[in-house]
């Protein structure tokens, strides 16, 4: 149990730490890269803040994956990111966002629409394993069934590498079955 919370302090303190030197970055030079990897950093630092900070970070989050994508336009991964996030929001209930927006102000909101179109184009730069797995998951979510497969199927033909590509196989697999 100790082990792992200072496994975890360690996590967060190298998160705040990226997060502040991208923080730099981006007020010094303004590029796409270092509000990619800023908006990135806020996100993953979600994992150890309460839930009003979180909240309150989804929309920067956000705002600076869109101002990243206007600057990098050909970076698959910022349309994976954008999907991503919305694929995320857009799976909120409509309880929980009731209370969110009761406790911490108005929630963020996003579609499974609006994600499946950052998939898409992610997949028109650079077909990914996790950028055709989403985008048939949220065909799913959409009831488009054929859509899904073909998605799913896609996700499944694209070559592999690494534990991560091996836990999406399993993920689609699972979804097509």
């Amino acid at each position: 149990m100790m082990q792992r919370r200072s496994v975890a302090t360690r996590r967060s303190a190298l998160l705040r730490e990226g997060l502040d030197i991208a923080n730099r970055a981006m007020e010094r030079s303004g590029s796409g890269s270092a509000t990619k990897w800023y908006a990135i950093l806020l996100g993953r630092l979600g994992d150890f803040l309460p839930t009003k900070e979180k909240v309150a970070n989804a929309h920067i989050i956000k705002e600076k994956l869109l101002r990243a994508a206007v600057l990098l336009p050909q970076d698959a991964s910022l349309q994976t990111a954008l999907g991503l996030w919305c694929y995320k929001v857009a799976g909120i209930s409509f309880i929980e966002r009731n209370i969110a927006k009761l406790l911490f102000g108005e929630p963020p909101a996003s579609s499974y629409s609006e994600a499946l179109g950052h998939f898409e184009r992610s997949n028109e730069i650079r077909p990914t394993k996790k950028a055709t797995y989403h985008a048939g998951m949220c065909s799913q979510q959409l009831g488009q069934r054929d859509d899904a497969e073909k998605w799913l199927q896609a996700c499944l033909a694209l070559e592999s590498s690494g534990a991560a590509d091996a836990e999406l196989d399993r993920q689609a697999e699972l979804a097509l079955a």
